[in-house]
Protein backbone atom coordinates (compact mmCIF):
# COMPACT_ATOMS: atom_id res chain seq x y z
CA UNK A 1 0.00 0.00 0.00
CA UNK A 2 1.39 3.39 -0.95
CA UNK A 3 1.47 6.24 1.59
CA UNK A 4 -1.37 7.95 -0.29
CA UNK A 5 -3.50 4.80 -0.22
CA UNK A 6 -2.81 4.39 3.50
CA UNK A 7 -3.80 8.00 4.17
CA UNK A 8 -7.01 7.59 2.18
CA UNK A 9 -7.91 4.37 4.03
CA UNK A 10 -7.25 6.13 7.33
CA UNK A 11 -9.46 9.06 6.29
CA UNK A 12 -12.36 6.74 5.46
CA UNK A 13 -11.90 4.88 8.74
CA UNK A 14 -11.88 8.08 10.81
CA UNK A 15 -14.92 9.48 9.01
CA UNK A 16 -16.77 6.23 9.66
CA UNK A 17 -16.00 6.46 13.38
CA UNK A 18 -17.37 10.01 13.78
CA UNK A 19 -20.04 10.24 16.46
CA UNK A 20 -20.97 13.92 16.73
CA UNK A 21 -19.77 15.95 13.75
CA UNK A 22 -17.64 16.00 10.61
CA UNK A 23 -16.18 19.29 9.41
CA UNK A 24 -14.12 19.19 6.20
CA UNK A 25 -12.38 21.95 4.25
CA UNK A 26 -10.89 21.50 0.79
CA UNK A 27 -9.33 23.67 -1.88
CA UNK A 28 -10.14 21.14 -4.61
CA UNK A 29 -12.73 18.38 -4.64
CA UNK A 30 -12.74 16.21 -7.73
CA UNK A 31 -15.77 14.05 -8.37
CA UNK A 32 -14.83 10.43 -8.89
CA UNK A 33 -14.26 7.15 -7.06
CA UNK A 34 -12.42 8.65 -4.09
CA UNK A 35 -14.88 11.49 -3.55
CA UNK A 36 -17.86 9.13 -3.95
CA UNK A 37 -16.52 6.95 -1.11
CA UNK A 38 -16.15 10.00 1.12
CA UNK A 39 -19.55 11.37 0.10
CA UNK A 40 -21.24 8.06 0.91
CA UNK A 41 -19.94 8.27 4.47
CA UNK A 42 -20.86 11.95 4.80
CA UNK A 43 -24.40 11.26 3.62
CA UNK A 44 -24.78 8.30 5.99
CA UNK A 45 -23.52 10.33 8.93
CA UNK A 46 -25.82 13.25 8.09
CA UNK A 47 -28.78 10.83 8.01
CA UNK A 48 -27.70 9.56 11.44
CA UNK A 49 -28.05 13.11 12.74
CA UNK A 50 -24.41 14.18 12.83
CA UNK A 51 -23.56 17.77 11.98
CA UNK A 52 -21.77 17.33 8.64
CA UNK A 53 -20.21 20.40 7.02
CA UNK A 54 -18.05 20.89 3.94
CA UNK A 55 -16.23 24.08 2.99
CA UNK A 56 -14.62 24.19 -0.44
CA UNK A 57 -13.09 26.64 -2.89
CA UNK A 58 -15.58 27.08 -5.72
CA UNK A 59 -12.91 28.37 -8.09
CA UNK A 60 -10.54 25.51 -7.22
CA UNK A 61 -13.30 23.00 -7.99
CA UNK A 62 -14.57 24.77 -11.11
CA UNK A 63 -13.44 22.13 -13.61
CA UNK A 64 -13.64 19.21 -11.16
CA UNK A 65 -17.32 19.30 -10.15
CA UNK A 66 -20.70 19.69 -11.80
CA UNK A 67 -22.64 22.94 -11.61
CA UNK A 68 -25.16 21.42 -9.19
CA UNK A 69 -22.45 20.12 -6.81
CA UNK A 70 -23.43 22.35 -3.90
CA UNK A 71 -27.15 21.64 -4.32
CA UNK A 72 -26.50 17.89 -4.35
CA UNK A 73 -24.59 18.08 -1.06
CA UNK A 74 -27.34 20.14 0.55
CA UNK A 75 -29.94 17.62 -0.66
CA UNK A 76 -27.98 14.91 1.17
CA UNK A 77 -28.22 16.82 4.45
CA UNK A 78 -24.70 18.24 4.32
CA UNK A 79 -24.16 21.88 5.26
CA UNK A 80 -22.07 23.54 2.57
CA UNK A 81 -20.18 26.80 2.20
CA UNK A 82 -18.12 27.62 -0.85
CA UNK A 83 -15.52 30.34 -0.73
CA UNK A 84 -14.35 32.20 -3.82
CA UNK A 85 -17.78 31.61 -5.37
CA UNK A 86 -17.60 31.52 -9.14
Amino acid sequence: MTPGEALYASLLEELSKAEHFIFMEYFIIGEGKMWESILEILETKAKQGLDVRVIYDDFGCLQKTKLNFKKNLIAKGIKVVNFNPF
